[in-house]
């Protein structure tokens, strides 16, 4: 007699969930960890310090102002200004992981365990290690990205 296979059913971690968490325990924006669209080195924060309102001198606003940017880029050229890097954690999972929306992922907060650590890399080990608590004990973390 044919038997009807099982349901099998795997618990799983929501990362949206694990993201927000994370963001709010430890005061940080995954998708934008050095702050280079809101900290203290963003294009914003330049105009501020400039004293720039929201309209620059043609009509535009502030983050349409090819006027303002240039000037900018002008006073990070000339180390006037120092602009805050892109690190957005969860395009470098896209790009290194293979991770996308809609799907289940693992991922593996011992990803730099064997590998030496750049200096540019350093920002992705401190995240990792936020998402240590989630962690079974192969140091990987099952969840559904929605």
């Amino acid at each position: 007699m044919l038997k009807k296979p099982r349901k099998h059913v795997k618990e799983y971690w929501d990362f949206d969930e694990i993201c927000h968490y994370l963001e709010e325990k430890h005061s940080v924006d995954l998708r934008d960890y050095a702050g280079k669209f809101s900290g203290e080195h963003s294009f914003d924060a330049w105009c501020d310090k400039k004293g720039y309102g929201q309209i620059d001198p043609v009509g535009r606003q502030r983050g349409c102002s090819s006027i303002w940017y240039e000037k900018f880029n002008a006073d990070v050229a000339e180390g006037i200004w120092v602009e805050a890097p892109y690190l957005d954690f969860w395009h470098w999972l896209t790009h290194n992981l293979d991770a996308s929306r809609q799907r289940f992922f693992t991922l593996p907060v011992d990803y730099f365990k064997n590998i030496k650590v750049e200096e540019d890399q350093k920002w992705l080990v401190e995240i990792l290690e936020m998402f240590k608590e989630f962690a079974d004990e192969k140091g990987e973390i099952y969840c559904y990205i929605s």
